[in-house]
């Protein structure tokens, strides 16, 4: 490995108007700094840079760059890497992420970078800097994608799964922590502090057929121990003053007797700290929860996404009716605050379905029911099933989000089985109507529309005269779908 290597991790741009730091970029960091990689992040999106911004900026040497981003970011980070090629011929660039590891060859050619890091990226960049020159040695290395000297694109698979109980902790230190940039806005934690995420998992045993999550980390459940959760908890706590985290693993509650034991840890070591968590509905008991808020849980997340069974057993959620209102029952006898994701355009669904989930969101009594559009993301099995039906809508990655006021000109990406594309927007409208109330209360009290924190909140998250005509359509449509 070259003495005074340099590299630049850059997480782009992103329409969603809420900005958390780039977890997975903050572990591949600390990896490098632990190999003595001199690196730089660059979190454009938090810090509010355009692709002006960075062209006129960039002014740094660097001998390798590397770009994390979503399937919604694909076209900007096209127009990022030609920027780099353009002011920094010598600089090799690595993208990854969910997209990048889904579609790898695809996004070699498309976004003309010189390597994808397929799965977890943190040994790929390591052994890919020490062997840069090797190319030998490059093509046998799992996780990495790049086309050889031949012009032939080598693609051994994932790469390493890490032991995450080994990996230092995030390299938050390199993050603009000071400015006030990451705003995340969520039940049961205060957006006067820092939110920070923490992983305590990596990868999830169930298949969701939305999911598009294992394309990164795999199947099954790569677990950290109770004790190394712990230690960074108190790291974060003494180092950067951190009270209030996001667990951000895709099902927290997967092992019950772990989880258990990280709250026992907790109180052990009287840490004051606020949490919060995504569980299943079929992981939890009275007991667990108990326990979670004794230890410092303010709110638990629940993927609930119909109140169909039919629906349900389409899109392999593997729960059933009686275990959502049983979870959202327990959650608030144990003083829990819930947030519920439900999603509309989902396989099998009817307008039916959708007065089926109304009713189940009126008796389970949610404190912030979330609502989106089913989206087939690459690498998800309902991407393959929707190529499959020719169910396809849309063929601009930027457009895949889940949610119509994220974007202008919104359209769902697939329509279904039953439903146009036209149809799961009005029952988008519908149900959001039904829902909208309720998480303004929750926010913002009985009374918000007396409340001037919700009308100042509401427009700080605005950033442009576009996004307030978003809004605007949005009350209309709700208005006239309702």
């Amino acid at each position: 490995m070259k003495k005074n290597l340099r590299v630049l991790l850059i997480y782009p741009p992103y329409v969603w108007e809420y900005k958390r730091p780039a977890l997975g970029l903050a572990y591949i960091a600390s990896v490098l700094i632990a190999s003595g990689v001199e690196v730089d992040i660059l979190d454009m999106d938090a810090e509010g840079l355009t692709l002006k911004d960075f062209s006129t900026s960039f002014d740094k040497d660097y001998s390798l760059i590397g770009i994390s981003f979503l399937t919604p970011q694909y076209q900007t980070v096209r127009e990022l890497v030609r920027l780099i090629k353009r002011k920094q011929k010598d600089a090799l660039v690595v993208v990854g992420g969910p997209h990048a590891s889904a579609m790898p060859e695809q996004s070699i050619d498309g976004l003309k970078a010189d390597f994808v890091a397929v799965g977890e990226g943190e040994y790929t960049i390591v052994n890919l800097i020490k062997n840069l020159n090797d190319e030998k040695y490059l093509e046998k290395l799992p996780g990495l994608v790049f086309r050889n000297g031949a012009g032939n694109i080598i693609n051994q698979g994932k790469g390493e799964t890490s032991d995450i109980n080994t990996l230092p902790f995030p390299a938050w230190h390199l993050f603009p922590l000071e400015s006030n940039c990451y705003n995340v806005s969520l039940p049961g934690v205060s957006n006067k502090e820092m939110v920070f995420p923490l992983l305590t998992s990596r990868s999830c045993p169930y298949d969701c057929v939305f999911c598009d999550s294992h394309t990164v980390f795999g199947r099954g459940f790569n677990a950290r121990t109770p004790g190394n959760i712990v230690e960074e908890i108190k790291y974060m706590n003494e180092r950067f003053q951190a009270r209030q985290f996001d667990i951000v693993d895709d099902t927290f509650s997967v092992d019950v007797k772990r989880v258990h034991e990280v709250c026992a840890l907790i109180l052990k070591n009287n840490l004051k700290i606020k949490w919060i968590c995504n569980a299943r509905v079929n992981l939890v008991d009275l007991k667990l929860l108990e326990a979670m808020k004794k230890a410092g849980c303010t709110a638990v997340n629940y993927g609930v996404e119909s109140g169909d069974p039919v629906v349900i057993q389409n899109i392999s959620k593997k729960i059933k009716i009686e275990q959502i209102i049983n979870a959202h029952k327990l959650s608030k006898e144990a003083g829990l605050i819930v947030t519920t994701f439900i999603m509309v355009g989902s396989i099998g669904e009817t307008f039916g379905s959708v007065k089926l989930t109304e009713k189940l969101i009126e008796k389970i009594d949610s404190d912030y029911p979330g609502l989106s559009i089913s989206t087939p993301f690459p690498g998800s099995p309902l991407y393959k099933i929707a190529l499959e039906n020719n169910w396809l809508q849309v063929k601009d990655w930027s457009k895949y989000v889940t949610s119509p006021y994220a974007i202008d000109d919104y359209q769902p990406i697939m329509r279904t089985d039953v439903m146009t594309g036209d149809e799961i927007l009005k029952a988008y409208y519908y149900l959001m109507g039904k829902i909208a109330r309720k998480k303004l209360k929750t926010k913002y009290g009985q009374f918000y529309y007396m409340n001037p924190s919700m009308y100042m909140n509401e427009l700080k998250r605005v950033r442009d005269i576009r996004g307030i005509l978003r809004k605007l359509a949005l009350v209309k449509n709700l208005i006239s779908n309702s």
